[in-house]
């Protein structure tokens, strides 16, 4: 690469009467320094290099491998100093100079002419602009300069090839000035006087006691280089627009808040929202098209399920703009009746009968494979049609693109009648029924989710066969044992009316899956006949407590049915009053794809003559009798 005096021959460069001129610069040898303080005062400054810095070394050294020594605490002996790094520069040092001031004055900050009577001098400055007391401002050169503009001189002093520079890492510092033994001897040998050094006396005994001083090593690290953490701005933090105070307002463009654009509410809240919290800024965010279509269907049905809307709407677009979508047209509850449905703004279902139909239901099934349906225990792909009417419920398959079901896409015949036939409240309970009573939402859930196992089981017969098979689930079956359960929970009922979905499936224990059942808190009566307490026999006349319990024909009426409350679920109770864990518990709320717990027990089996355990009783028998050898019997 060339250099200047290749470009430039030995007789000088020609001028060029409107470019800036060339000058030369002295041959003297300048060393800078780049000290890590701010500059006041230049005596302090080179104390700092050491008692006595030999500062000449610097110019006769011609490797450039000579560091320079810097103490941070010059006032601390025991502190060590950080070292140079000799960095090869190319910069000039210039000499200003700028006439003294004449006394003038104009408005601070502006650029009007000075005021007053002046005369200008040839004399210097009588504030040299130097490197001292930051006489060298830039700021304050510059201003200097544009005030002077034709009065000022400029001379190129030398160039500085050679910069040292400190930025390694510094040691660990120890402070000495609170140890006795440190300062004596510091005291002693600092001043470097034979007289001092004489009166230096050591105690030569032993001390083993506490707190006894120990002379710090040469160094605590041998890392002199610091790390490269390649901090930069978070490249995911947008400014969008200002406050009222004129300050800008940054967001998080991954954040969560930042894509939140709905509102996600308690089922006990009021009022509910009439819009979203904000509108998108571009329609690259979310196509115009994909609005249309969105309000389209909230105009023709005011609450959807997540994946029914989504699937009425696609699947031309991407997931992100959908989930923007989604809380622009509708608002969702956290829990109760409603839960997670995209619900229109402005529509509050609690406040009339009419929304009953959009309730959901939601369960814990087996995870299909994406885009998969199960129809009579085996799975297959989807086509366009089921594609498309994924979301509702015909009793016969399912997918598990999603775990809600709103009543309106129940398809089912017989669930379809029990709903109609059903009596309404006249208040809604926001908490878990909405507009039915609990012995209806209950008997809907148990008669939906003892299909769906039944299903996936490939179980489920039809009213067609005769005889009908043992080890199958039909719906007149579980109509006929259904219709025992009350619809409103009795007056003089202490327990709500729930239905334990167990007890709709005799026959098929034998199903994968129905081991490894979560257990329930009970007490501790309940578990006195194993049997009755799963709900496979009806109890004896005489309980533990003395209480006339409801006749349940074998159905399980009691506590741990398949309820909505949000009690259910957790870890067992550890007291006096639990049963054992090896219990058996019930089938609420199993999660089927487990299928790793305890193994089934085939020989609990219903008891077809509910007078057995009557003749039973009379026989002595009592309830203390093993309940796998009644079983057996």
């Amino acid at each position: 690469m060339l250099g200047l005096k290749d470009l430039f021959p030995s007789q000088g460069p020609k001028q060029n009467p409107h470019a800036a001129p060339y000058f030369e610069a002295p041959p003297q040898k300048i060393i800078a320094v780049e000290h890590p303080y701010i500059i006041k005062d230049v005596d302090k400054a080179v104390k700092t290099f050491g008692t006595n810095p030999n500062l000449q070394r610097l110019f006769e050294d011609d490797t450039g491998r000579v560091s320079l020594p810097l103490w941070l605490r010059p006032q601390v002996p025991t502190t060590k100093p950080i070292m140079s790094h000799n960095a090869a520069s190319n910069n000039v040092v210039l000499k200003i100079t700028v006439p003294k001031r004449t006394g003038r004055k104009r408005k601070r900050g502006s650029d009007e002419p000075f005021s007053g009577d002046f005369a200008w001098s040839d004399a210097a400055s009588s504030e040299p602009v130097c490197s001292f007391a930051r006489l060298d401002d830039p700021t304050s050169t510059l201003r200097k300069l544009q005030d002077n503009i034709g009065k000022y001189q400029a001379e190129a002093v030398g160039y500085v090839k050679d910069t040292h520079r400190y930025r390694g890492l510094a040691d660990f510092q120890f402070s000495g000035k609170d140890y006795p033994y440190l300062t004596k001897v510091a005291d002693h040998l600092l001043p470097m006087k034979v007289s001092k050094l004489k009166e230096l006396r050591i105690d030569p005994s032993l001390h083993t006691g506490k707190g006894q001083e120990i002379i710090p090593p040469p160094y605590f690290t041998d890392r002199t280089i610091p790390f490269n953490y390649l901090y930069e701005q978070n490249p995911y933090v947008r400014e969008q627009g200002k406050d009222e105070h004129g300050n800008p307002i940054v967001i998080n463009v991954q954040s969560r808040l930042a894509l939140t654009f709905g509102h996600y509410i308690n089922h006990d809240q009021y009022p509910i929202p009439v819009g979203p919290t904000k509108n998108v800024m571009n329609s690259r965010q979310v196509p115009p098209d994909l609005l249309e279509r969105m309000r389209a269907a909230m105009n023709e049905r005011p609450i959807w399920t997540r994946r029914a809307l989504i699937t009425r709407v696609a699947p031309y677009y991407s997931d992100n703009s959908l989930k923007i979508a989604v809380q622009l047209v509708g608002y969702q509850f956290k829990g109760g009746p409603w839960r997670d449905a995209v619900i229109k703004y402005g529509v509050d279902p609690r406040t009339s009968p009419e929304y009953r139909i959009y309730q959901t239901l939601a369960f814990k099934l087996e995870q299909l494979p994406i885009n998969s349906i199960v129809k009579n225990g085996v799975v297959r792909s989807m086509g366009k049609e089921e594609t498309r009417r994924s979301y509702f419920w015909d009793g016969q398959s399912y997918c598990t693109n999603g775990k809600f079901w709103q009543i309106c896409d129940i398809t089912d015949p017989e669930l379809v009648k029990m709903i109609e036939a059903a009596p309404l409240r006249t208040e809604c309970d926001i908490n878990s029924e909405g507009w039915w009573y609990t012995g209806t939402w209950s008997k809907v859930k148990a008669f939906m989710k003892a299909k769906m196992i039944a299903i996936k089981a490939g179980r489920l017969g039809s009213e067609d066969d005769e005889p009908k098979k043992k080890d199958c689930l039909y719906d007149s079956i579980m109509l006929e044992k259904l219709s025992q359960y009350p619809d409103i929970n009795p007056p003089n009922s202490r327990t709500p009316v729930n239905v334990n979905v167990l007890a709709l499936l005799y026959g098929m224990e034998d199903v994968a899956g129905l081991e490894g059942i979560r257990y329930r808190y009970r007490r501790r009566q309940d578990f006195k006949d194993q049997l009755a307490a799963m709900g496979f026999r009806r109890r004896s006349r005489k309980n533990a407590v003395g209480e006339q319990r409801p006749e349940d024909h074998g159905l399980g009426v009691g506590p741990g049915s398949e309820s909505d409350d949000g009690s259910e679920g957790g870890e067992e109770r550890k007291d006096k009053t639990q049963f054992p864990d090896d219990a058996w518990a019930h089938i609420l709320d199993s999660d089927l794809s487990g299928g790793e717990g305890g193994d089934a027990d085939e020989s609990i089996m219903p008891e077809d003559d509910e007078g057995q355990e009557d003749d039973d009783m009379e026989a002595g028998e009592g309830e203390d009798e093993d309940p796998e050898a009644r079983a057996r019997q």
